[in-house]
């Protein structure tokens, strides 16, 4: 029974993250068995809540330790679109390819802000004039 559980914990959490279809396609389920679990999780089920709150911490993990890559992915591709673009006089010019890439640097400003924000609150936070603690 613990696998089952573990089982429907995993596609739960897959299924939030593509769709029911892709997801019990993957693990080998039925939609029907995945709506039966999340009837079940809407119920209570203790040892299912228990799995799918393990299962989700970990793929948080999983997530947030393959964002700075994709990030600087990202970044170098944008690099090299730039690049690009300003070899081209004609793209130079171009008010779509000015929008697009004065959008994609306001995200990467965005994005680099809030690191900052987010570092100076947990090293400086009574400097700050707020604190981490409750």
């Amino acid at each position: 029974m613990t696998l089952k559980r573990e089982l429907a914990a995993t596609v739960i959490i897959a299924a939030a993250f593509t769709t029911d279809e892709k997801a019990c396609r993957q693990y080998g389920v039925s939609v029907r068995s995945l709506q039966r679990w999340r009837r079940q999780l809407a119920d209570g089920d203790p040892e299912l809540a228990g799995f799918v709150a393990t299962k989700k911490e970990a793929f948080d993990k999983t997530w947030a330790e393959q964002l700075p890559i994709a990030l600087k992915t990202g970044l170098q591709c944008l690099s090299e679109c730039m690049d690009t673009i300003a070899n081209d006089a004609k793209s130079k010019k171009n008010p779509e390819v000015i929008h697009a890439i004065a959008g994609a640097l306001s995200i990467c400003a965005e994005i680099y802000f809030t690191g900052k924000v987010i570092d100076i609150r947990f090293t400086q936070p009574y400097e700050a004039g707020f604190s981490v603690r409750k």
